[in-house]
């Protein structure tokens, strides 16, 4: 019975291409190899003694042999979209690109070539290959010493590389350094949302973390409706334990960004840091209302349960329970007030009216 499907259409294909020499019976299922007993083996034993004499060379193609065949003929593979694998578009876009770089010698300016080197460098790290983004982004800024773009991606790629060296290897931050220049060098050249921003990211990585305030500040005055600059100074003061500081700052990215559930949720941990239990249910709620991520709404459903089951204060908690950044790189506590004058300071100029509710 296993084997009629198999027969049926091998004895029409015989009638149909009379003396045929040469037949490959072809499934994607992978087929096993062992001798005498794996699918393979006895597919030939099932089928040969009846058509041996009728076609003298037979082979069984599995899922296997298949693959290799289209490895060793990319060429075929090509020729069917739903073959297609991403180092083959990976590989069409580097040759382009190529090309583009062999017309650019003769026929564009140094502007152009260094736009073209920026291209092939974003397909490169694209596929994380960071040391040939950098080489590229390198060339672009030789063609091009005054574009903010190249030192831009540069540095991109210089904080991706640190921070995945950091993560795997603990290395002395060289990388971060890197990152640190070019962007402070794009800022030269011009000012933007998306380099303050990630620089700041780089100096939180650091744990310099009163630079990374500053840069997001800076962000803030320069494009004050943008919601992600308050959720990170907000989550730095949440970290530190200044957590007056980050509901504000928290607060003001909902205003700008109502829909944003991971800002309900750095609020709602907050609101539990400082012991306010019904504040923290109703962000959670927002949080379920929200997003359909399944682990920030596991997060959240975790965290209303024992909100809503318990009565204890979390200003109970051990103080060692709370989150803290590293005591070598505190933010140093000026006076009473306790994110020190520059935060008032902006506060005053930016948003007076919370101002004057800030608790001494």
């Amino acid at each position: 019975v296993f084997m009629r499907p198999i027969r049926n259409p091998m004895l029409l294909d015989w009638q149909r291409y009379c003396k045929c020499d040469n037949y490959i019976l072809i499934t994607n299922v992978p087929l096993s190899s062992v001798h005498a007993t794996g699918n393979h083996d006895q597919i030939i034993d099932m089928i040969a003694p009846r058509f041996k004499s009728l076609i003298p060379h037979i082979q069984v193609w599995g899922g296997d042999e298949v693959h290799r065949f289209l490895d060793k003929y990319p060429n075929i593979r090509k020729t069917y979209n739903h073959l297609l694998i991403s180092s083959d578009v990976i590989e069409e876009v580097l040759h382009s690109i190529k090309s583009e770089t062999t017309i650019a010698g003769n026929n564009k300016n140094r502007a152009e070539r260094a736009i073209i080197y920026i291209k092939r460098g974003k397909v490169r790290q694209e596929v994380e290959d960071y040391d040939g983004a950098i080489a590229e982004y390198t060339l672009a800024i030789e063609q091009d010493p005054n574009l903010t773009e190249a030192y831009s991606c540069r540095a991109n790629a210089y904080y991706v590389r640190g921070k995945e060296s950091d993560y795997y290897y603990s290395t002395d931050d060289g990388d971060y350094a890197h990152a640190i220049a070019d962007y402070t060098h794009a800022l030269q050249l011009k000012i933007a949302l998306e380099i303050y921003l990630n620089r700041g990211a780089v100096y939180e990585a650091l744990e310099e973390y009163d630079l990374a305030i500053n840069d997001y500040l800076a962000a803030i005055k320069f494009a004050p409706t943008i919601s992600y600059s308050y959720f990170r100074l907000g989550s730095i003061y949440s970290a530190a334990g200044y957590f007056d500081a980050s509901i504000i700052m928290l607060s003001c990215a909902v205003q700008f960004d109502p829909k944003d559930a991971w800002t309900y949720n750095k609020r709602a941990k907050t609101y539990m840091a400082m012991g306010k239990q019904d504040e923290a249910l109703a962000d959670y709620k927002k949080v379920l209302e929200l997003t359909d991520d399944p682990d920030l709404r596991q997060i959240a459903r975790a965290a209303i349960d024992p909100v809503s089951s318990t009565t204890k204060p979390m200003t109970n908690r051990r103080r060692n329970d709370r989150p803290r950044i590293p005591r070598s790189r505190t933010i140093k506590r000026k006076s009473k007030d306790p994110t020190g004058t520059k935060i008032k300071r902006f506060l005053a100029w930016f948003l007076p009216g919370l101002a004057g509710r800030w608790k001494q």
